[in-house]
């Protein structure tokens, strides 16, 4: 070590002695020298390099034509192929010692990958939106996605916010009214799960008002009917919706004079209790039950009652039903001759019932409903809705409803309609003349009736204007289906100078196919154009997308969304004329 620095001083002392003018002429020179050292390219050693791959190359074979036979090499052809497979051999070995590192080197690369994505992601989930969310609108959240009805058992949807980190659940837990939602299907297996789950939901919801499902359909399960009672009969004053299915009477005394919140109640009783336990509910106003449990000797408060849905009715049921609620505002009847009592008796009311409160009437026939619009008188009904899920013959027509609003005068503004049977000029015609303030029709039957009610919307000199307020029109597409005159509906009654106040309107048409509605042409096309921009018409099909292949969207027509049954949509919410409930029954 000692020399070697003595030889660095040696050095520097010489060229200490040397002009400065030929030192920096060396050190350009040396440096000149080194730059065009043949240096081998990092690729060609590196086993990692394409180069390096490309760097080894296959000798050419020495008996090229005899590859592949039975010839017997020569001992002279037989020393060239052992002298070339020495080389090959040699090669492979490089590439064998090459393809172990590569292995090597991918290994570690993975886990470094690893442990890098492992790193991007725990930290980017430190800048995710929902962080830094207020809690209010994180439970607002939570609560949409919550089942859409209250009887829903799905109770997993409930608790899934709860078990996703400890920030979620703290908020979950702490949120009554995800948890006032409570449900005990008492049956003949084991409850206690449930009978634990309700104690820990009702701690939970604190105060919150509490909606309450409660079903015993075995009569053997006494003692666990009474155990599920003695854990929710305590909460009665917190009740606000109930629905309530036992084959056992007992029990429910207590609720008498204890349901001062109650507002909603389903309920199917093999024997209706006694005493009457929510006859005396004042604020009970919305019942849905089956019309032989409303007519057994039920105890309401039938006076103040304004929502009314009874299923599995004969005409004489309902209309006995509606007699004990004058005050009723909105009543749905699911109809059919099977319930009647006396088959022979007629059902017409004469005078006919008249209900001054009724707004919204909503008929489902399943087989005869003959005497029902005929034996009310509704003054105040404002939308009617009437659906056939069968093919039989319910003995209800288009002019049943007519002599209905006719003999009401009612100012009826939405109307649908859903039937097989088709309905003719004269009765379209006729529903429109008693039905001035209409605003939305949705009508979707058989036949030639979309056609004739667009020839009866059609604007004749001679004619006044019927329907002058209508704003959706929902109709159903059939083979002689006539889109022009649909045209010129929209296009005359966009026009303010044609007469009539309407300038907007929504027209939705139910085709079979997008073949059979592919057949419009240019010109109609160019005439939908020319209406104004806030009139929108789509054409959807019998599950109720909307058709948009075929070519109206080219000429910027608007769309609007719908829902899986076709009902058009207003504001992202489906357009049905009668209030949404809470339940079915």
């Amino acid at each position: 070590m000692r020399s070697a620095r003595r030889l660095e001083i040696r050095i520097a002392l010489q060229l200490q002695q040397i002009p400065k003018t030929l030192l920096i002429r060396f050190v350009d020179c040396l440096s000149s020298a080194i730059t065009k050292m043949p240096y081998p390219e990092l690729g060609a050693s590196c086993p990692c390099s394409i180069n390096y791959a490309k760097s080894i190359t296959v000798p050419p074979s020495p008996l090229p034509t005899r590859i592949g036979t039975n010839y017997a090499p020569t001992a002279l052809e037989r020393l060239h192929i052992q002298t070339a497979l020495v080389g090959v051999d040699s090669e492979l070995v490089r590439l064998d010692s090459a393809l172990t590192q590569l292995q090597a080197a991918q290994e570690r690369l993975q886990l470094k990958r690893g442990a890098l994505q492992q790193y991007s992601t725990a930290h980017a989930a430190l800048l995710s939106p929902i962080r830094p969310m207020p809690p209010e609108i994180l439970a607002a959240i939570f609560e949409h996605l919550l089942p859409e009805h209250w009887y829903s058992k799905d109770q997993r949807s409930r608790m899934l916010p709860s078990h996703v980190c400890k920030r979620w659940r703290a908020l979950s837990l702490s949120t009554p009214h995800f948890w006032n939602e409570i449900s005990v299907m008492v049956d003949r297996r084991d409850i206690i799960r449930q009978l634990d789950r309700a104690k820990a939901w009702l701690a939970r919801a604190g105060g919150c008002p509490l909606t309450v499902t409660l079903s015993c359909m075995e009569p053997k399960c006494q003692a666990q009917w009474k155990s599920a009672l003695d854990i929710l009969l305590p909460h009665s004053k917190r009740w606000v919706h109930a629905a309530i299915y036992s084959r056992i009477p007992d029990g429910l005394a207590d609720l008498k004079d204890n349901l001062p919140m109650l507002e909603s109640l389903q309920t199917s009783f093999a024997e209706w209790p006694v005493p009457a336990p929510f006859e005396s509910a004042p604020k009970l106003c919305q019942v849905y039950m089956k019309a032989c449990d409303l007519l057994n000797g039920a105890g309401l408060p039938w006076a103040q009652l304004t929502d009314l849905e009874v299923t599995c009715s004969s005409v004489q049921q309902s209309l006995a039903i509606l007699k004990k609620v004058p005050n009723v505002v909105s009543y749905k009847v699911t109809l059919s001759a099977l319930f009647d009592a006396d088959p022979i008796a007629v059902p017409h009311e004469v005078p006919p019932l008249r209900l001054g409160n009724l707004e919204r009437l909503e008929v489902v026939g399943q087989d005869s409903i003959s005497g029902f619009h005929e034996s009310l008188e509704l003054p105040a009904l404002i939308a009617y809705t009437y659906e056939e899920p069968g093919e039989g013959d319910t003995g209800w027509s288009l002019s049943s409803l007519s002599s209905l609003i006719a003999r009401s005068s009612c100012p009826i503004t939405d109307v649908h309609i859903q039937s097989d049977r088709a309905a003719g000029k004269d009765d379209v015609a006729l529903l429109f003349q008693h039905t001035p303030c209409l605003q939305t029709l949705y009508i979707c039957m058989g036949g030639a009736t979309s056609n004739n009610v667009l020839q009866a919307l059609a604007i004749r000199p001679e004619a006044t204007c019927l329907a002058p307020q209508l704003r959706a029109l929902f109709l159903h597409y059939h083979c002689d289906f006539d889109l022009q005159l649909l045209a010129n509906i929209i296009l005359l009654r966009c026009k303010p100078e044609e007469g009539t106040p309407l300038k907007s309107l929504r027209a939705t048409v139910e085709g079979h196919s997008m073949e059979a509605i592919g057949a419009l042409d240019k010109g109609l096309l160019k005439r939908l154009h020319e209406a104004p921009k806030d009139c929108i018409v789509q054409f959807v099909d019998l599950d109720g997308a909307v058709i948009e292949e075929w070519g109206l969207q080219d000429i910027a027509l608007s769309f609007c969304d719908l829902d899986a049954k076709g009902m058009l949509l207003s504001h992202g919410r489906p357009w049905i004329p009668t209030e949404t409930r809470y339940g079915r029954i």
